[in-house]
């Protein structure tokens, strides 16, 4: 895109001093330094897209695919090039990260299980509660009846197998302790990933900011020489450069970009949402 625009200000050029030249106002080196300028630009953009065809064809070969669609090209226009509060990408990562979920899971497992085992410690008891009818002797042409009440208590506890209780108990409140402690270290890993990606993202906005300025400081000094160079106050060698010049900010600007959109991918990764609506899985949360 860059150098599109860039080709087609110095084919503008070119059709100006061509006419500068019919007037007797140019010479022929000038023309020809715009023509081999020209060249040079249409050269790199079929380096740059025989180079993008390559990237497709390492694409569908990884993906076993033989058509896979275009790559969408990210508007930078109606980009929002800005982020949020440290804390509230730490907060998401927290509660989104697969792998802490899956330690937190796994010690809540191992918590019930050591509340189990220490259950068995203590001596199980249980009753039960019973109504009787019937006749108190076993003569059975007396009509004589009588009721009560019966109750059965159980009382159960398993002493020969304390030591053996206590040993697995032991075992996994090791385990959990082991739990706790990678669990902090994740944490601490996952502030840490935030914090990097978060800082690279403010400070490639802070670049993109400066960089839009000095493209339009660029474009400016383009038009200004442009100007010049019409009224002949100044040399063909002045409006190349202007333009040189402005090309290399507007590509400078668009590293920038392009390290914007990644970095962005890389803070989603870090936080857990590659993929997903970050609204959507904080309202889910």
């Amino acid at each position: 895109k860059v150098l599109s625009s860039s080709i087609h200000r110095l084919e503008d050029q070119l059709n100006r001093v061509r006419d500068l030249y019919l007037s007797a106002q140019a010479t022929p080196f000038d023309t020809l330094d715009i023509s081999n300028r020209r060249l040079m630009l249409r050269n790199q953009r079929e380096i740059l897209s025989d180079a993008y065809a390559i990237q497709m064809a390492r694409m569908r070969y990884l993906l076993n695919e033989e058509a896979i669609p275009e790559p969408i090209e990210p508007s930078t226009e109606s980009a929002d090039f800005s982020v949020d509060d440290l804390d509230y990408y730490i907060d998401v990562a927290l509660n989104t990260r697969p792998e802490l979920k899956n330690v937190t899971a796994v010690k809540r497992g191992q918590t019930f299980y050591s509340e189990a085992l220490q259950a068995r410690f203590y001596p199980q008891v249980s009753a039960s509660l019973a109504f009787n009818y019937l006749k108190p002797t076993g003569d059975l042409f007396k009509n004589e009846w009588t009721n009560f009440y019966s109750i059965f208590v159980n009382f159960q506890w398993e002493l020969w197998n304390w030591k053996r209780d206590a040993r697995k108990v032991q075992q996994v409140r090791l385990d959990i302790e082991r739990l706790d402690i990678q669990e902090l270290q994740m944490f601490k890993d996952i502030r840490h990933q935030v914090e990097v990606a978060w800082r690279t993202c403010q400070s490639t906005r802070k670049m993109i900011q400066l960089q839009e300025a000095l493209v339009a400081q660029e474009k400016e000094q383009f038009r200004i020489t442009g100007q010049r160079y019409n009224q002949g106050l100044s040399t063909m060698i002045d409006l190349n450069a202007a333009e040189s010049s402005l090309t290399e900010v507007e590509i400078e600007l668009h590293k920038h970009y392009i390290d914007w959109f990644r970095n962005k991918l890389q803070l989603a990764f870090a936080i857990g949402t590659l993929g997903q609506d970050l609204e959507e899985v904080m309202n889910e949360n």
